[in-house]
């Protein structure tokens, strides 16, 4: 009975966690955490051993969670303390799975092969899970190198991908589980609850300086009302994580941005036919249209060549950067990126098309 309280507290800890720092609560999982560790130290046979796992769980996870960042392939909501390290709401998580080793995960310490294909394939799943369901991680590399990198535990090494068969084929794989990604999402959206709907809708209804709101619309853009002045610069987000448009909408919103977002090139041409953004934030990896053919297609177009691009990606080898260059982008930045350096290169950059 012990052994299922144990997994179940797990669980409760995990679904908390993940749903709040989805939401933008990162604190959301601590009380649970709390809740799960005074019952297991109490009724533990081993409760120094538990909490040098403990301690050791957050200190694995904090380094682990921050090298992926570091090394560009995650991205997670609700970045508390700091966009540059793992946030909190992820090492509570490691500190729930440090408590489940010596008791619902004891098992696995004398079969050491199952243990290997737990790790390989649970951890992977465990961030995937929380990037489609619950949106608070963002792949900003291409999925399957990612999953490969959190199943053998390895920093990422961009030039090991350098190979043009190798890369072409994990292009591929990862635009197909992209596709997968995007209807997923689709379809969490159009399952939203009438009565969220109702209250989003009431909500906006009750503010001045909103324009047209369309539940079904992934599109959103906030103008101030027309006596209002002065107006608010409008960024077009375009990038086919959801979690990264959420995430970097929140960011240029608070420091007095509009924001429009598209899930890739072809969302965003169908934007522009309808809206004419100041500046536009491009990721290159996107299903249907990547960033570069979605550039080759705005700067022939002369009514929206004048558009400055500052192009965010994961791809920073020379290539692309030279190939961005020729093709016209502004401003080329890696993942993951500094906020204050993409805020300043934004008014710098507004400063000079003005």
């Amino acid at each position: 009975m012990k052994v299922l309280i144990n997994a179940a507290l797990f669980q409760a800890v995990w679904f908390a966690t993940v749903a709040g720092a989805g939401a933008g609560l990162w604190w959301c999982g601590l009380p649970v955490l709390v809740v799960f560790a005074i019952w297991q130290l109490r009724d533990s046979s081993w409760p120094r051993a538990d909490m040098t796992l403990l301690a050791l769980g957050v200190l694995l996870g904090f380094v682990i969670d921050s090298l992926l960042i570091a090394g560009g392939w995650l991205r997670f909501a609700t970045p508390q303390p700091s966009a540059q390290f793992a946030p909190v709401w992820i090492l509570v998580l490691w500190a729930g799975f440090a408590l489940t080793v010596n008791h619902s995960l004891a098992f696995l310490k004398s079969r050491p092969l199952l243990a290997l294909l737990f790790g390989a394939l649970g951890g992977p799943l465990a961030y995937v899970g929380a990037s489609r369901v619950f949106e608070a991680v963002a792949f900003t590399a291409p999925q399957v190198q990612t999953l490969v990198a959190l199943a053998v535990g390895i920093q990422r090494q961009p030039s090991a991908f350098e190979d043009d068969r190798s890369r072409c084929l994990l292009e591929r794989l990862g635009a197909a589980l992209d596709n997968q990604r995007a209807f997923v999402a689709d379809a969490a959206h159009e399952l939203r609850t009438p009565l969220a709907a109702l209250q989003l809708q009431v909500q906006l209804a009750q503010r001045t300086d909103v324009e047209v709101f369309d539940p079904n619309a992934e599109t959103r853009v906030v103008r101030p009302a027309a006596q209002a002045v002065p107006s608010r610069p409008v960024v077009l987000v375009v990038d086919d994580s959801l979690t990264v448009r959420k995430i970097t909408s929140r960011l240029l919103t608070r420091e007095g941005f509009d924001v429009l977002t598209a899930k890739d090139g072809v969302d965003a041409l169908q934007v522009l036919a309808e809206h004419m953004p100041d500046v536009i934030l491009l990721d290159i990896e996107m299903p249907r249209m990547d960033g570069f053919e979605f550039t080759k297609t705005i700067k022939r177009d002369a009514k929206l060549s004048h558009i400055p691009i500052i192009m965010i990606t994961s791809r920073t080898a020379e290539k692309h950067r030279n190939l961005a260059k020729e093709l016209g982008v502004d401003l080329y930045l890696g993942k993951p990126f500094q906020e204050e350096d993409l805020l300043k290169s934004l008014r710098e950059m507004l400063e000079i098309t003005v």
